[in-house]
């Protein structure tokens, strides 16, 4: 049996990773470590993504998952927290937000 390809939120996926690394009410000098691990989690993510685009296609299949895609959008998230955990306090951004894709299937 096929099952649809739903559109993942990574967005979604990296809100709900922190508050799973936060676990509870977190101090202000904890929030660079709460981060800090958060990167590590999303790092470790890649093993499941090879994983899963190693995994044999369903034979039919009109849709297929565009890992490289979920990988770019995890690397900017990581990106993202790395320049944040960088930074000093009362600092401006000085690089741009770049958006997500959030779209895998293809």
């Amino acid at each position: 049996m096929n099952r649809p390809i739903r559109k993942v939120s990574v967005a979604g996926l990296a809100v709900w990773m922190l508050a799973l690394c936060l676990g509870g009410p977190a101090r202000a000098e904890d929030d660079k470590a709460i981060l800090s691990r958060l990167n590590q989690e999303l790092a470790a993510m890649e093993l499941l993504i090879a994983s899963a685009e190693r995994a044999p296609r369903a034979p039919g299949s009109r849709l297929t998952f565009n890992y490289g895609s979920l990988r770019n959008d995890l690397a900017k998230i990581q990106n993202g927290i790395r320049e944040y955990i960088q930074l000093e306090t009362g600092l401006p951004r000085t690089t741009p937000i770049v958006p997500l894709d959030g779209d895998y299937a293809h």
